[in-house]
């Protein structure tokens, strides 16, 4: 999760969404590619391809929540969304089709009325009792017409059973990640500025080989070089409703004593057990405390030459 906490483009769009109250990324429609999301290629700089690969990543990861939008009809010949649906005469196949419909006045009167009408069925406090297609060039009447699309870009006609259908879809924001994310900038981004400050290469979330041979995932692995001597540094962080339990010791000391870094620092927020502290200071694990997040920052600025 921290690993997209610290995404740039990730922050700016949650961000964004959040001033402006927006919750759903809801597709507009393109001759060229269908449907894309304009709102976030503008915001950060990306291509339509580009940005649905974004927000389907970020749907996996929990940002957003992914849903069906709609279902759209592509050429299956040039595979172009830029479509026109067809409306034919069942009978002779003619596109010479006109809606007629069946009316029934207040006083029950019952009338037949073009298509050219319609507008005024409504204002003339008309209701609508049928309604039935009649074709010009055969005159025959259907119910319903035949159904086709007509490929603007290479002029492919086709039914749709030919068709090609796509999936559009709209993201709605996690709301329980924008808190996530409020939360986490507002403790590991001054945790990895006070890193930088000192002179450490940080990775964020950082991932260091053990002699197991397995990789281990840290919060913060920062790098310190001096004459030609480097230091390791792997950080996990623990913000909870309550003081951290063993647990979290234990879960750090398994990665520590695999990796052994060269110092290993768990940041309590809002502080740890009597039995944590002491299972820490046996693992040789230093626990930086804070009763809050300005205190955890300040504390580990003096953990920190």
């Amino acid at each position: 999760m921290q690993e997209v906490v610290f995404d740039k483009r990730v922050q700016q769009l949650v961000n964004s969404l959040v001033s402006s109250g927006v919750k759903d990324l809801v597709p507009l429609y393109d001759t060229a590619y269908g449907y894309r999301y304009p709102f976030v290629e503008e915001l950060l700089g990306l291509g339509p391809i580009e940005t649905a690969n974004l927000l389907e990543e970020l749907a996996e990861k929990g940002v957003f929540r992914k849903s069906l939008y709609l279902r759209y009809v592509i050429c299956p010949r040039c595979k172009s969304p830029d479509v026109a649906p067809l409306f034919k005469c069942q009978h002779c196949g003619s596109l010479g089709l006109r809606r007629r419909i069946l009316t029934e006045s207040k006083e029950g009167r019952i009338a037949e009325v073009g298509e050219e009408e319609e507008p005024f069925i409504t204002q003339k406090g008309l209701r609508v009792v049928g309604m039935w297609f009649l074709c010009e060039n055969c005159k025959k009447m259907s119910d319903e017409p035949n159904y086709a699309f007509l490929c603007r870009e290479c002029g492919e006609e086709f039914t749709l059973r030919e068709a090609l259908l796509r999936d559009a879809y709209r993201y709605t924001l996690n709301e329980e990640f924008a808190d996530i994310l409020k939360e986490s900038l507002m403790l590991y981004a001054p945790i990895r500025e006070l890193l930088e400050e000192r002179g450490f290469i940080v990775e964020a979330p950082g991932m260091l080989m053990g002699s197991s041979g397995v990789s281990h995932r840290f919060d913060f692995i920062a790098y310190r070089y001096k004459g030609g001597d480097r230091k390791v540094y792997a950080l996990d962080v623990a913000s909870r409703d309550a003081p951290i339990e063993e647990a979290e010791v234990i879960s750090l000391f398994v990665k520590v004593f695999d990796v052994k870094p060269d110092k290993a620092i768990l940041v309590a927020v809002p502080g740890a057990t009597d039995r944590a502290l002491k299972l820490a200071q046996s693992y040789g694990i230093e626990v930086v405390l804070g009763k809050d997040i300005e205190e955890a920052i300040k504390k580990l600025g003096e953990a920190i030459p």
